[in-house]
């Protein structure tokens, strides 16, 4: 809840994103082609496992760094691909990249969990 105050009293102001947001939050983000916020992380459990974010341009600004995708693209990329089925027919290249992209967030995902070995 970072950002949950950030505009206070602004007309444009939302509150909190995701399952915890109020009845108008909810709405606005049901009806959004867009998703901006500030000091919210997007993981599974704020975005509803992806699914508020599913086909919205995101907008994700935050001063610390590593909160930025942390875990909504993955999470969205998942359900597009397998739950979705997005990419049912789509050429082989695309399968083969989507396949890659995956491959290198694993690898990514290890090298982060062995760095703390090497510091």
């Amino acid at each position: 809840m970072r950002g949950k105050d950030l505009f206070r009293g602004e007309p444009g102001n939302l509150g909190i994103f995701g399952t915890l947001a109020s009845d108008r939050a909810s709405q606005a983000i049901a009806e959004a082609d867009c998703v901006i916020t500030f000091g919210s992380s997007l993981n599974y459990r704020t975005t509803d496992t992806g699914q508020l974010l599913r086909g919205k341009a995101i907008v994700q600004c935050d001063t610390n760094r590593s909160i930025i995708g942390q875990g909504a693209t993955m999470v969205s990329a998942v359900w597009g691909v397998f739950i979705w089925r997005e990419f049912a027919g789509a050429p082989a290249s695309a399968r083969r990249l989507l396949a890659l992209m995956f491959a290198l967030f694993l690898i990514g995902l290890a090298l982060v969990a062995v760095a703390p070995l090497y510091a």
